[in-house]
């Protein structure tokens, strides 16, 4: 089964919906994923990169 969701330009989006369905636990699609690079600049930073380190492995195409 798949479910219709919007990512976050708007577009729609097929995704898997949830299986299995449980009538005592109810669940669904709540946020999408990250998109590619989305998160790069923060998770780098948290490992210890500053800014001029970040912006080299961009400027390779290491990272997006």
């Amino acid at each position: 089964m798949l479910q219709t969701v919007a990512v976050d330009d708007g577009r729609p989006l097929a995704v898997p919906g949830i299986v299995p369905k449980l009538s005592a636990s109810p669940c669904g699609h709540r946020h999408n994923a990250p998109g590619l690079g989305q998160d790069t600049d923060r998770v780098l930073r948290e490992i210890g990169l500053d800014a001029a380190q970040i912006q080299a492995l961009k400027d390779k195409g290491i990272v997006q």
